[in-house]
């Protein structure tokens, strides 16, 4: 999905809410891998199509929510939803 984010110029608004996009989300023991996180916050850092996306209930974590808000910084009027 980050790969299509990245090339995609006609996506304005995206919803990825409820999945688990860390692995992790019931035994926060076992640490949670942000590697898909890291390649969408690339890809949402390079898309200037898209305005909107939603993330609830995706158990990504404040480092992962850190990485997609850094991610859209600069980009005015962008609606993120976590």
């Amino acid at each position: 999905m980050a790969k299509m984010l990245g090339i995609n110029g006609g996506l304005t608004s995206i919803n990825i809410s409820g999945n688990h996009l860390c692995g992790n989300y019931l035994n926060e023991i076992i640490p949670r891998d942000i590697t898909g996180i890291k390649e969408l916050a690339r890809a949402l850092g390079v898309n200037g199509a898209l305005t909107k996306i939603e993330l609830s209930s995706s158990f990504i974590g404040e480092e992962g929510k850190a990485l997609i808000r850094g991610a859209l910084q600069g980009k005015a009027g962008f609606e993120l939803l976590f």
